[in-house]
């Protein structure tokens, strides 16, 4: 759940993982997807010095914070259904998954956000 675990968890570990929702900073919240959340407009000097602010779509740190910070470079073009896979996948950092160094669309936070995108998908268009 690190970046330097070797631990690998099966899909349903993941899964009750999640369901438990034990966010790091909200230990007493089980069971519940607390969603704390800001978008950050770059100045233009943040623009052409910053590293966040030229290709980050968002991040949290699950060992210090509750929020999560949304660039709007991303977020002004974003449908609704890449929010919700966005901010899924920030989440999924507060539960403790980080990103590790190799096949990092594989990892658990891009996973579960790109189900949560496709879900909220399906259900928009089925909606119209």
């Amino acid at each position: 759940m690190s970046k330097n675990s070797q631990k690998k968890l099966s899909n349903e570990d993941v899964f009750n993982t999640i369901m438990r929702g034990n966010e790091k900073m909200r230990p007493s919240t089980f069971s519940e997807m607390n969603i704390n959340s800001y978008v950050k407009m770059c100045s233009r000097i943040e623009r052409r010095v910053s590293k966040w602010c030229k290709g980050v779509v968002g991040s949290t740190n699950p060992n210090s914070s509750k929020w999560l910070k949304l660039n709007w470079k991303y977020y002004r073009g974003f449908k609704v259904h890449d929010m919700v896979g966005n901010i899924v996948h920030e989440w999924v950092h507060l539960l403790g998954f980080l990103h590790g160094t190799s096949n990092i669309k594989e990892e658990v936070p891009y996973v579960v956000g790109k189900i949560a995108a496709n879900i909220a998908k399906d259900l928009l268009t089925s909606k119209k």
